[in-house]
């Protein structure tokens, strides 16, 4: 009697310990699971921020182009400053993506629409209204948002 007893608390025991360690197995993986959507927000949240950078840039871009006011250039360079950061955070978060996420592509890309914008501001002190118009409003100026756009939501999948 008395070995059966054991034997059924030892069974109780075992099945306790079972029971509880899928419990754990569960509330670890909804943690991951948790964690990986937090990371996933904050990439988020930083892509959205580097998009409104390069919106405030594109505008004082085309503010100077047509107005060819100094306040627009500051605005231009603030703007500039605002996407170094938010690309640099990015940048940083990146090292926790997968490899197959294109940041690299993102950083280029983004680096050629400061290349451009400088262009733009060139053309316009040199110039003239005219041809900066031209280059701020060129159909090669909307491809690069729209390739801009299109990476941004490739990592932002990968996150």
């Amino acid at each position: 009697m008395a070995g059966g007893r054991r034997l059924w608390s030892a069974v109780a025991i075992l099945s306790f310990g079972l029971a509880a360690a899928g419990w754990l197995l569960r509330a670890s993986a909804l943690h991951d699971v948790n964690q990986a959507g937090a990371q996933a927000d904050v990439v988020a949240t930083a892509l959205q921020r580097l998009l409104a950078s390069l919106s405030a840039m594109e505008a004082a871009e085309r503010g100077f182009a047509v107005t060819g006011r100094e306040a627009q250039v500051k605005a231009l360079a603030a703007a500039v400053a605002d996407v170094d950061r938010a690309l640099g955070t990015v940048s940083t978060l990146a090292s926790d993506l997968p490899p197959e996420a294109p940041v690299e592509s993102l950083r280029m890309l983004v680096s050629e629409s400061l290349s451009g914008s400088r262009e733009t501001v060139r053309l316009r002190k040199s110039e003239g209204v005219d041809a900066a118009m031209r280059r701020s409003v060129s159909d090669e100026n909307q491809v690069l948002a729209d390739r801009i756009r299109q990476t941004v939501q490739e990592v932002a999948a990968s996150a």
